[in-house]
């Protein structure tokens, strides 16, 4: 009997990197399965009871991985599947599982990277801080039971290497699909200026607010996640004449976007990999990024985009830089296209397959 491959998420309510990740995946391969604990159906069962609390939901999440399938679900015993994992709180229900490769899109950040400089915070509440603890032991002894690893970047090999000091799997690194390349799109002269990002903590959407608030007569376009509408500011931003937000795009949309835009703004912090970053590349698009995570790597400050601090101040000086030379950027992009850490849908397949001997 041939491998079948099975892919195992989190959730699919709000689509970012790693979703589409997955995405692509099923729509390039033939998988038997997605397991994931948050779809469609469920968040419309359960959403009254527990979505709308974030904390809620991560337990949801992480019991219906390490209790129902560890231990209740006797499908999750079978031998002769693939399991491809994609998200940090599947891995927990893997432990009777074989043939296991994890693609690493990052840590959980609230257990690694910001757990010392939390750590006085979490100890106010002994029942969370211990949780974390385990959690984190929890984590490290799941991932070294797997065949193997596949980072997105080498940054996030080097944060995994960080923390666990020792990796038993096999590693390679395979950066993330972003589509199609678009050789021949140039950034409009009085284009939108994008950013596709969830409405997070760590996607520091606030700068981005306020270079809208800023330049009146620029266009800008974000595309969020639904949360946003909970924000206490939600109404403020729906009343900027110069901005549109949409929710979750098909891609066939976001295309459409990208082909009428300038350059990308990317704000987001300690982000490892940043699907948005690749898919702006992909249009030849300049990015504004600020110096936080592996965008500044990507991005090489005065070569394919801007690095800027995060303060509004350096933002500011940055997108005035960004807007005047976007086509010698976007050339820049053009001609290194090869260097650059990105991948087509195309190129991702081949190579995972590769990987995982399919």
């Amino acid at each position: 009997m041939k491998n079948k491959l099975l892919i195992h998420h989190d959730q699919y309510i709000n689509i970012g990197g790693a979703e589409k990740l997955t995405l692509v995946i099923k729509k390039k391969i033939k998988i038997f399965k997605t397991i994931s604990a948050i779809n469609k159906k469920t968040n419309q069962n359960l959403r009254f009871f527990l979505f709308n609390h974030s904390l809620l939901q991560n337990l949801y999440v992480f019991l219906y991985f390490f209790t129902y399938r560890n231990f209740l679900n006797l499908f999750n015993f079978k031998k002769n599947y693939i399991n491809i994992f994609s998200a940090n709180y599947p891995i927990l229900g893997s432990f009777f599982l074989k043939n296991k490769i994890f693609y690493a899109n990052h840590l959980p950040k609230f257990a690694f990277d910001f757990f010392k400089k939390n750590e006085k915070r979490y100890k106010k509440n002994l029942i969370k801080y211990f949780f974390l603890i385990f959690y984190k032991k929890l984590f490290i002894f799941s991932i070294n039971r797997f065949d193997k690893i596949i980072f997105n970047s080498q940054y996030t090999k080097k944060n995994f290497e960080k923390y666990l000091k020792k990796i038993n799997p096999k590693t390679c690194i395979v950066h993330p699909p972003c589509g199609t390349i678009h050789k021949k799109n140039l950034p409009k002269k009085n284009g939108y200026i994008i950013n596709i990002s969830r409405y997070t903590k760590e996607k520091n959407l606030v700068v981005f607010f306020k270079l809208v608030k800023i330049f009146k007569n620029k266009k800008f376009i974000l595309v969020t996640s639904p949360n946003i509408k909970k924000s206490k500011n939600y109404d403020l931003y729906k009343k900027f004449k110069n901005l549109k937000i949409f929710y979750n795009l098909p891609k066939k949309k976001i295309a459409s976007l990208m082909k009428k835009s300038s350059f990308g703004v990317f704000t987001g912090l300690h982000e490892d990999y940043g699907m948005f970053l690749a898919e702006l590349f992909s249009y030849s698009l300049p990015i504004l990024c600020v110096n936080s995570g592996f965008a500044p790597f990507l991005v090489k400050n005065k070569f394919y985009g801007y690095v800027s601090r995060n303060n509004i101040q350096d933002l500011v000086k940055k997108f005035k830089l960004i807007d005047k030379y976007k086509y010698k950027l976007s050339f820049n992009i053009k001609n290194n296209l090869e260097k650059i850490d990105i991948n087509s849908d195309q190129n991702f397949i081949k190579k995972l397959k590769k990987e995982i001997n399919l």
